[in-house]
């Protein structure tokens, strides 16, 4: 009887992290997606309700405005802009940052 429900919940659990593990789905800052070209890309959608004018990543300043997309290595960067947040962006993808607080 327990087994079943074990493997029934691994399954599951399983299933809802593929998306992040294969590059697409949700995250806590915003979402992943494969890119078209298979470069690895940052897209910053959110001005931390207004308080944000000009985005630091890795401690310079982000050469792209707003929701434009930008050139970036894979692995884990530092967005600065009103408060701090640290990512892993996945080789060959589109991170699109669309929110400042981590949803729970």
């Amino acid at each position: 009887m327990l087994r079943p429900l074990l493997i029934t919940c691994s399954l599951t659990l399983l299933a809802g992290c593929s998306g992040l593990w294969a590059g697409d789905g949700e995250t806590p800052y915003g979402k992943v997606s494969f890119s078209e070209d298979g470069r690895t890309y940052l897209s910053v959608n959110s001005t931390n309700g207004g308080r944000c004018n000009r985005v630091v990543l890795d401690g310079h300043y982000a050469q792209r405005s707003f929701g434009e997309q930008l050139e970036i290595s894979p692995g884990t960067h530092t967005l600065s802009c009103g408060v701090e947040v640290t990512f892993k962006v996945p080789k060959g993808t589109l991170y699109s940052l669309n929110r400042w607080q981590a949803w729970q």
